[in-house]
């Protein structure tokens, strides 16, 4: 992907398109927490070894070099025709979620939110491409089902995967005791961040155009 700019753990879409920061109540976890620490809430702390925080150096907001750098990447977008093509009178800026049920659900509130904004960009289109059941480990694949309906999505919005500019992926992998090869701590995480990578990968070959790529952890669960 075009110089992919990467955030954890936030749904805030800066574009020079909308500002948000949704909302939300919190969740009442004092009779199913297992006491591991959020790795936000750990910050330069160590946990098995590994330091917490978001980015690197346990801190929990991007480096000023990545973050400038997506800044920068977002003042260059602009509205694209169904080819791809820079389009000021008819083109149009998808942002696209990607993920399972949990991610619908939690997008569906974000679109309408932004739906309700009186500035919101006039070529702004919001899709909500995610679908139930759609775990990381089923997606990552090029010729899964889940990306033929994705597709047939944006169609049916009168759009083209070559517009896609902005996504928000949020994902999970699906029983991991059944799943991965090994669940032990360090080899869990090597796995899912290369589980993540190839979800990347597919991203980048299926929207040619995209330049932001925000992502987020599931919710938690129990």
């Amino acid at each position: 992907m075009k110089n992919l700019f990467s955030e954890t753990l936030v749904i805030i879409l800066v574009l020079n398109l909308i500002v948000l920061i949704p909302k939300s109540n919190a969740q009442n976890c004092s009779q199913s927490s297992v006491g591991f620490p959020p790795i936000n809430d750990l910050g330069v702390g160590i946990w098995r070894g590994v330091q917490g925080g978001l980015y690197p150096g346990g801190q929990n907001i991007p480096p000023i070099d990545h973050y400038n750098s997506g800044i920068d990447i977002a003042n260059h977008i602009v509205p694209l025709d169904v080819d791809g093509q820079p389009d000021s009178i008819n083109g149009e800026i998808v942002f696209l979620s990607i993920g399972m049920s949990n991610t619908k659900q939690e997008f569906s509130k974000l679109k309408a939110f932004i739906d309700t904004l009186q500035n919101k960009n006039p070529y702004l289109k919001v899709i909500n491409g995610a679908q139930p059941g759609w775990v990381l480990n089923e997606i990552v694949n090029l010729d899964t089902t889940y990306w033929f309906n994705l597709n047939e999505n944006l169609i049916s919005h009168g759009l083209t995967s070559s517009q896609v500019q902005v996504i928000w992926l949020k994902e999970t992998e699906g029983y991991p005791i059944k799943n991965a090869p090994d669940t032990s701590f360090q080899a869990y995480v090597d796995y899912l961040k290369d589980e993540f990578k190839i979800a990347i990968h597919i991203i980048t070959a299926k929207f040619p155009n995209a330049r932001l790529c925000y992502l987020a952890s599931r919710v938690y669960g129990g």
